[in-house]
């Protein structure tokens, strides 16, 4: 096994490419062609984008649902600038979970991999669910 870090601009190395040098797969174990690893890796990302934070979109507006009933106890629904982050929280991960089920209904009309959407919503999820939390 080699492995070789991947300093980022600020120093760090958190992350690293990792080779598996001299592996010998039996062919019968083998995923997709010789030498496809690198597509079937992108594949299966694009997919897990697409559907893998279904739970945690779900968990998340949980959470939202707990801090606005919360909110509602303790007096600060009062607040115009609460009502406001919370609503809009509301509709980011209502409009969260529209994607996912676009990106569903896209993968199943083209019968193949979901294109971008999944990538959106990667990206949109991790910012939203930073703010929440």
């Amino acid at each position: 096994i080699t492995v070789r870090p991947l300093r980022t601009l600020a120093g760090s190395t958190e992350f690293a490419e990792v080779f598996l040098d001299e592996v010998r797969v039996p062919v019968h174990n083998r995923v997709g062609a010789e030498n496809d690893g690198w597509r079937v890796t992108m594949v299966t990302l694009s997919f897990e984008r697409g559907t893998a934070f279904v739970g945690e979109v779900v968990a998340c507006r949980r959470t939202l649902d707990a801090l606005a009933a919360e909110a509602r106890r303790n007096g600060k629904w009062d607040d115009a600038v609460v009502r406001r982050r919370l609503g809009r929280l509301n509709a980011e991960f209502r409009a969260l979970w529209r994607l996912t089920q676009w990106n569903v209904a896209e993968s199943e009309r083209i019968g193949g991999v979901p294109g971008i959407g999944g990538s959106v919503f990667k990206l949109r999820y991790s910012q939203t669910r930073q703010e929440l939390y």
